[in-house]
This record gives structure tokens, sequence and C-alpha cells, in this order.
């Protein structure tokens, strides 16, 4: 639910941006990362052995990153959305020689 719409030309702050996250895109992330955290957990044969633990910290790192990389303004990554596509294809070739 996006309690704060905006313009290109207002500037929100910190906390209207973390209240403006999509709820109906972040609790179905949330609750599938948690699900699998339980899945790791049982095929570990119910201890928290080496798969467990490193899913549940990539879980954690990767919903901080989420955190961060949804504060740019969007507008930068439609600017960065062609560089970084001929960055990642150029390193996908680039696969083939190393």
């Amino acid at each position: 639910m996006n309690f704060f719409p905006r313009t290109n030309k207002t500037r929100i702050s910190s906390m209207q941006k973390i209240f403006s996250i999509n709820l109906h895109l972040f609790i179905p992330m949330i609750l599938i990362g948690i699900i699998s955290c339980f899945a790791m957990y049982s095929t570990d044969a119910g201890v928290f052995g080496y798969h467990t633990e490193s899913h549940i910290i990539r879980l954690g790192v990767f919903l901080i990153l989420f955190f961060i990389v949804s504060f740019v303004r969007f507008s930068f990554w439609q600017k960065a959305s062609t560089l970084s596509y001929f960055l990642v294809l150029i390193l996908l070739f680039g696969v083939e020689f190393f």
C-alpha cells in the first residue's frame, strides 16, 4: 500500500519511504524466505548446519540490501539500466574465456 503518493518533484523522508514499501510484494517475499529457512533446517536433519546458517545469513543480508536499493531514486535505475545490462553481458561472455 502506498500511503504517500509522490510526484517527481516532491522529496519524502526516510520514514515515509519505509512506510511506502509495497506490502503486497514485501510480505510474500519474507514468507518465502522464512519457509525456505525451515526447508533448509529440515534438510540438515533438524540441526542448524552449514546450509541452514548460510541461508539465514543470506536472507538477512539481502533483506538489508533490499532496503538500501529501495532508497535509490527510480530515475537512477532507469539511467543506469542500459550500462548495467551491457556490463553484465560483457561479464557473461567473459565467463567463456576464464
